[in-house]
């Protein structure tokens, strides 16, 4: 009965976030009082969706998928990348909030991507670390013969299951939720000119 309630309620909210997307797109954003939704968040945040999206001031997912105050938890890092702190706060969502909805969300001509498919020598600071982290989906792109004017586009896409591989494998909370039906896994990638939000994997189970 739990794991149905939990299909539901993430159901109705991939569809509530793809319905805000489509207002996005056509520029009819839903009426706000952030004054009463302030204070109908006083006593706490019931969040319908974790979203783990890219730092590109491009790529704002409250602005991408029409949300108000309190009504997605997000986690944002150049290029998606996750390390234990990101983790952690997708942790909390699902462990503490409940959250029944978890998408990971790339976008087209992402510049943490290009920076480390172009890469050639060391990088300074810890830019190095997290062009590091992208450098699987390069080999993997690499390995199937990608032509070089194609080269970003799909080593965004696998990038972006690789992240979904590595929540999976790295957070005991995470890989149990998902196992036990209780947050369902979504991988999705947003176009920058058209303003859509593409999915790739409804139900991403590794």
């Amino acid at each position: 009965m739990e794991q149905a309630k939990t299909d539901i309620a993430a159901k109705v909210a991939l569809e509530n976030l793809l319905a805000g997307n489509q207002r996005f797109i056509k520029s009819e954003r839903a009426p706000r009082d952030f004054k009463l939704r302030r204070e109908m968040l006083l006593s706490g945040q019931n969040p319908m969706a974790i979203i783990l999206g890219c730092s590109d001031s491009r790529v704002s997912p409250e602005v991408v998928f029409d949300k108000n105050l309190g009504e997605i938890f997000v986690i944002r890092t150049a290029g998606q990348v996750l390390e234990p702190t990101s983790i952690a706060s997708i942790e909390y969502a699902v462990d503490h909030l409940g959250v029944p909805l978890f998408i990971i969300l790339g976008h087209e001509k992402c510049g943490a991507v290009i920076a480390a498919v172009s890469q050639e020598g060391p990088v300074p600071g810890n830019i190095g670390v997290l062009l590091s982290k992208i450098q699987p989906a390069i080999a993997k792109a690499k390995a199937l013969n990608t032509p070089p004017e194609e080269m970003v586009e799909k080593v965004t896409d696998l990038h972006l299951e690789e992240l979904a591989q590595q929540v999976l494998r790295e957070s005991d909370i995470i890989r149990a939720a998902v196992t036990e039906g209780r947050l369902r896994l979504v991988i999705a990638k947003y176009k920058l000119a058209s303003g859509e939000v593409q999915i790739f994997h409804e139900d991403y189970r590794g």
